[in-house]
């Protein structure tokens, strides 16, 4: 798999890490909410004595029945959220003035910024495929024209030239 994004969480912020972090949880505890009762479901309908024991002890198959829709209601209540989201953001999109497009970046603004050789650049920008080399604070210290190998080179990242 290339990597079109540069790993670097040595250079993220403690903020950055903690909402990485939570967002990470919660997607998880979101895939477990989701799964459970279906998996719980399931073993109950294969029998599985464990399964059996759970349904029963949280109040039997009324009480399952009571629970399964009261799980519906609530993925039917986050489909609608999200639906009301991606119309809300349509319709904020729509109202928007479009943005500009910014003026394309010459070359030698390229080499100034990210201190490298037109030379390189510009056969880097030819290629197929190019490799950067990076150090570990993520500032480029070289490029070469390259073929594409899919092994990872310590902090080489091998991306593909647009």
């Amino acid at each position: 798999m290339i990597e079109l994004v540069i790993d670097a969480p040595h250079l993220q912020t403690a903020g950055q890490r903690l909402a990485a972090w939570t967002l990470n949880l919660f997607g998880w505890l979101l895939w477990c909410y989701f799964f459970f009762p279906l998996v719980s479901l399931g073993c109950w309908f294969l029998d599985y004595a464990e399964c059996s024991q759970w349904v029963n002890l949280s109040g039997g198959y009324l009480n399952l029945q009571q629970m399964l829709l009261v799980y519906v209601e609530t993925v039917a209540a986050m489909i609608l959220v999200w639906l009301v989201w991606v119309v809300y953001n349509r319709v904020k999109r729509r109202r928007r003035a479009p943005i500009p497009m910014p003026r394309p970046v010459s070359r030698g603004e390229l080499c100034r910024t990210f201190q490298v050789l037109k030379k390189e650049l510009k056969e880097c920008q030819e290629s197929r495929f190019a490799v950067v080399h990076f150090d570990r604070a993520g500032h480029i210290i070289g490029l070469e024209k390259g073929q594409f190998d899919s092994s990872p080179t310590g902090t080489s990242h091998e991306n593909p030239v647009p």
